[in-house]
């Protein structure tokens, strides 16, 4: 049961999660159902979907315990359960309100449901934390109140093109902001604010400890703090690196929180590895909400515009909806061969009954990405995928004999027994092995003299041993007869610098294997 929940969470399935809860409930275990998934990584999304569960997606910015103060609600169904959590909620909300802590309440959401009775609550909040600061305020103090907060974040730093022309500036680790890198706008924006209230913010400042979660966990829990510090980091640093390593922490946690400031920033952002840590980051949530934004970004062509589209398409992959699933699809038929390598995985991860029927086509591919990936696919499928890959084994192990990053993949194809006993494949692994060490013979005597041919020997024993070493780790011993026959040839040779002391696997190296 816990490894379903786990699949539950990870692909946000929430109808099914309703259905698992009821049959907890009418057990009287919502306590022990609550443990289950307090176990289960990552906890944000753990988190968003027990705020689903309890109807709470309209206060998604409540900060609590979750597990802590929703253990011992009381309800013989689910619907009774979310009626006591309502009234938590409430006495949650209140406290964390007077604590001026509202940076994820959505107050908008807050009108059409039971929590509206808060709305005044929260606007109040969040106009007296600024009537609250005090005469040249720092940017710390703006960053701990809502208004700051989100002006200063979501209008960021400005564009790193004129930063990217001085070394200096682009490539030394700055962890603090400081005035250029403001947008002008948000500045006046930030000025008029404060003289509407009769208070000045000191922006010419720098901090060192600027994107710290301390200045702000008076306020918050330490994971809300914590989101805080780095949508900060990500927004406002001026070191793409910065930028980029907040993208990436903020889609660890799961949370579906800092998703806003996620996609506002991947508008905003100029730097293109940062940008694709933002998409990482996303992917990595998993939110339905963020297909729109990431399709968009497939459809782009450059070389490194390209590089983007790849990193969305994978991103897809992680959002597990009927939208996203026909989009993969789609890939997978008119996508270049990247993009169909990223929908086949994305694919790969729904239980969906005609994905070996969908990347058979594939086998005929000449892409060796788009091969290593069928491979694994249809061996998991079962005996009707096996039997697919028999058919068409030849034609695939002769485009990725050679390859070094498929060997892995050609490791799985000869576990099959069928492969293993065909001549065809026998023949061609014999005869791949004796082209390749009459080739590395013809160059070694060379080799004396000419550095070229030092460089083609040293290819020629790499893709030799790599040829021995799939032959021995996956035949079982006595080898077929072509095979042990060339094989002993190589490891019985006079000539110690054309031995290959290499260790198979477990099994020991050639020559020790070969040596009665």
């Amino acid at each position: 049961m816990a490894n379903e929940l786990e699949k539950i969470i990870q692909t946000r399935d929430y109808p099914l999660l309703e259905a698992k809860a009821e049959e907890y409930i009418k057990e009287g275990d919502w306590e022990l159902f609550l443990g289950e998934l307090k176990v289960i990584t990552p906890i944000g999304k753990v988190r968003d979907a027990v705020m689903f569960l309890l109807g709470l997606e309209s206060v998604g910015g409540t900060d609590c315990d979750i597990f802590d103060e929703f253990q011992n609600l009381q309800g013989s169904n689910l619907y009774e359960i979310r009626s006591e959590a309502i009234s938590e909620t409430i006495t949650i909300l209140k406290d964390q309100i007077r604590n001026r802590n509202t940076f994820f309440i959505d107050a908008e959401k807050m009108l059409i449901t039971p929590f509206a009775i808060l709305y005044e609550d929260v606007v109040n909040a969040r106009l007296e934390e600024l009537r609250e600061l005090e005469s040249r305020a720092s940017r710390n103090e703006l960053l701990r109140t809502y208004y700051g907060f989100m002006i200063l974040t979501m209008s960021g730093v400005a564009s790193n093109e004129e930063l990217q022309q001085h070394n200096r500036w682009y490539w030394r680790r700055r962890s603090y902001l400081s005035q250029p890198s403001l947008q002008n706008d948000t500045i006046e924006a930030i000025n008029q604010m404060m003289r509407d209230l009769n208070s000045e913010i000191n922006l010419n400042a720098r901090y060192e400890t600027l994107g710290t979660s301390s200045f702000l966990q008076d306020k918050c829990s330490k994971s809300t703090s914590q989101l805080l510090a780095d949508i900060i980091r990500m927004t406002l640093y001026m070191t793409p690196w910065d930028r980029g390593r907040a993208a990436e922490n903020l889609g660890r946690t799961g949370d579906s929180r800092p998703l806003e400031f996620l996609h506002h920033r991947l508008e905003l952002e100029k730097d293109m590895k940062t940008k694709i840590s933002i998409v990482n980051g996303i992917g990595q949530i998993g939110s339905p909400s963020s297909f729109q934004l990431l399709k968009e970004y497939v459809s782009l062509s450059g070389y490194r515009k390209n590089r983007l589209a790849i990193a969305s398409c994978q991103a897809i992959g992680g959002i597990h909806t009927g939208e996203s699933t026909s989009f993969l699809r789609d890939t997978l038929n008119n996508g270049s061969n990247d993009l169909k390598v990223r929908a086949i995985r994305g694919l790969a991860e729904r239980d969906i009954a005609d994905v070996p029927e969908l990347v058979k086509p594939l086998m005929k591919s000449s892409s060796k990405v788009i091969l290593r990936e069928v491979i694994g696919i249809l061996i998991d499928s079962g005996e009707d995928g096996k039997n697919s890959l028999l058919e068409y084994s030849l034609p695939i192990l002769k485009k990725l004999i050679n390859n070094r990053p498929s060997y892995g993949a050609l490791c799985r194809l000869l576990s099959l027994q069928a492969i293993q006993e065909s001549e065809s494949i026998q023949g061609l692994l014999a005869s791949t092995i004796r082209t390749l060490n009459e080739q590395r013979l013809r160059l070694y005597d060379r080799s004396k003299h000419s550095w070229w041919s030092v460089r083609y020997l040293r290819y020629y024993n790499d893709r030799l041993t790599q040829v021995i070493r799939l032959v021995v780790s996956n035949y079982s011993i006595p080898l077929p007869s072509e095979l042990d026959s060339v094989i002993r040839d190589i490891a019985s040779s006079s000539n110690p610098d054309l031995v290959i002391p290499l260790a198979i696997s477990v099994r020991g190296s050639v020559k020790e294997k070969y040596n009665d």
